[in-house]
This record gives C-alpha cells, sequence and structure tokens, in this order.
C-alpha cells in the first residue's frame, strides 16, 4: 500500500510538499495536473474527472491535496472555481476513501472567512469572493466524505502564500515596486498574516505524518504591517519608496465606486485596493500547539529569496493566492 499520495505535485506549493516529503524518506504518489507547464516525474491526473481519477488512484493510507485553481487577477467564471475547487476535491477524497485512506489532509485557505481581525476557527465564515466561496464549500464536502467513511480530515487554511516563483500577490507587490509604479495606498499601518512557501509546506506534511488531532487549523506566520513587508520589498531591490501616500479614507471612496460599476477591471481595481486596505489577520495557536508547529523563514529572509526570484525571471505575476 502507498503510504501517501500527493495532489498537485507540480504546483507553486504541491512541488514545496513533495520536496518536504523527500526530505523526510518518504516517497510520495505525486498526481500532477494534465495542464500544468512543466510536469515532473509523476502520474497525470485530472481532479475534475472522476472516473480516470479513481483509475490511477492506488491502495493509499494517507492524501495530501494540494490541487486547485488559485484566485485569478482577472474574470474567472465562478463555475471554474466551482469544478477545480469544489468538485475536484470532493473527486480526490471520494477516490481516497474507496482505495482505504485513512487520513485526507485538505489545503483550504484563510480566504474563507472573508476578512480577518484575529479570526480564529470558531469564527463564522463569510467567502466574498467566487475562489473563496469555493474553498468554502470543499471544506464542507470533504467533511461530509470523511464523516460518511469515518476518514481522518485535517483542514489546513493557510494565509497568503509567498516564495520564490510566488505567482500572486507578493510577486505583483515586487513587480510594482521594482518598476517604480508603486503608490501608497493609505498609510501602510494595517496589518497582514503571510506565510513562507516551505512553511506551508512544512504544515502539511507534518499534518499527514505526525498523527495529531483531525480538525480545521490556521497556519500563519507572525502579524506584520503592510508598511513592512512594503520597505523589506524595497530594502531588497534597493528602490526607494514614495514619500507620499493616498489618503485611506480617499482610496475607499473611490473603491466604493469603482466596484458599483458595471465594468469588470473597475470592480477589480476597486476590491484590490479594498482588500489592501484592511486588516487580514488570523490566529493560528490552534495548530502550533496541536502539532508543535512553529514557522521557521523571517519575512527579511522570505522576501529576499522572493525578490531575488522574481529579479530572475523578469517579473510578471499572474494569480492571486489568497
Amino acid at each position: 500500500m502507498t503510504e501517501i499520495v500527493l495532489t498537485g505535485g507540480s504546483g507553486f506549493l504541491g512541488s514545496r510538499v513533495r520536496e518536504e516529503l523527500e526530505r523526510r524518506g518518504k516517497n510520495p504518489h505525486v498526481f500532477v495536473s494534465p495542464r500544468s507547464a512543466e510536469i515532473p516525474e509523476g502520474i497525470v491526473a485530472d481532479i475534475t474527472d472522476p472516473k480516470s481519477l479513481e483509475a490511477v488512484m492506488p491502495p493509499v493510507q494517507c492524501v495530501i491535496h494540494c490541487a486547485g485553481l488559485a484566485h485569478q487577477f482577472g474574470e474567472t467564471p465562478e463555475a471554474t472555481f466551482a469544478a477545480v475547487n469544489q468538485l475536484g476535491t470532493t473527486n480526490v477524497i471520494a477516490a481516497a476513501a474507496k482505495a482505504g485512506a485513512r487520513r485526507f489532509v485538505l489545503v483550504s485557505s484563510v480566504s474563507v472567512y472573508g476578512s480577518g481581525n484575529n479570526a480564529n476557527e470558531d469564527s463564522p465564515c463569510a467567502p466574498q469572493t467566487p475562489y473563496a466561496r469555493s474553498k468554502r464549500n470543499a471544506e464542507q464536502a470533504a467533511r461530509q466524505i470523511a464523516s460518511d467513511t469515518g476518514m481522518s480530515l485535517v483542514i489546513l487554511r493557510l494565509a497568503t502564500l509567498y516564495g520564490p516563483d510566488d505567482p500572486g500577490n507578493i510577486r505583483r507587490l515586487i513587480d510594482a515596486i521594482t518598476s517604480g509604479r508603486f503608490v501608497w495606498l493609505g498609510d501602510g499601518s494595517n496589518r497582514k498574516s503571510l506565510l513562507y512557501v516551505t512553511d506551508a509546506a512544512r504544515a502539511c506534511v507534518d499534518a499527514a505524518t505526525l498523527g495529531g488531532p483531525s480538525d480545521i487549523y490556521n497556519v500563519v506566520d507572525e502579524t506584520v504591517t503592510v508598511r513592512e513587508i512594503v520597505e523589506e520589498i524595497g530594502r531588497s531591490v534597493k528602490r526607494r519608496l514614495p514619500r507620499y501616500h493616498v489618503p485611506a479614507a480617499a482610496v475607499r471612496f473611490a473603491a466604493r465606486v469603482a466596484c458599483s460599476l458595471p465594468i469588470a477591471r473597475a470592480r477589480q481595481a476597486g476590491e484590490t485596493a479594498a482588500k489592501w486596505l484592511r486588516d487580514d489577520v488570523y490566529d493560528g495557536s490552534k495548530f502550533s500547539r496541536a502539532y508543535r508547529f512553529e514557522p521557521r523563514v523571517s519575512l527579511q529572509e522570505g522576501i529576499a529569496a522572493a525578490t531575488k526570484s522574481n529579479l530572475e525571471s523578469g517579473g510578471h505575476a499572474t494569480t492571486l493566492l489568497d
């Protein structure tokens, strides 16, 4: 029997989970998407096709489910997120149950809360985007199947990920600062929870291998302000930051106007500006206690690695990972 199956093994997080498993002496059975630009050694598996997925799922003890569609910067139909994140998760955990899996680790997102003001796992979920709704629905589908089959289920709600080859939020910020296009929206005093990608990978492997409690967990690093993030990027890329900022009240007003317009790009810009200004802070103490987990990569180290990778690849973020 295979010990661990890993889905999404070619992705930003999944590739690091694979490396962490191998570092610990594990030999995971890796599923990769047929749409992956670069397919490493592994089994091509389409999680949206339940029959083909069942055909390649071996008898297995544990599945780590990293595959999914990230928050796209642009208009992605809600049905697309639902097909990949919600139905795809349902297909994977159902196939895992049929293959005899006793444990399932589901990678989810703190975006299911809607916004965070020190939100913990008991805080109400109010997902506000198609991506967030698909992740919340995936959680609920997985919980139902786990309950029906007696499978142990660990749901990890990860904070915003960043690191080398980051395809999302932090990379977009690095692009803007490096190119001189960055503008302060607000004074940067609002707070964010981040998580370096290799720390996220360690959390996934811990949840799969240490035999800790089945539950829902937030996984986050220490809270930082937007100003701390921006200034760290500025130091790393050796760029001077603007001295002045657009007042938060003016940005919020403009964001409300933009969100009310029947123009997709205007709504996207308004939503992005509103999200930039808000606090997104989450309590990760429950997972730290249950699995004795502590992030290892500091903001300074993580930003240095992310900016180095970004400069080497020429920038151009494509997606937003909540």
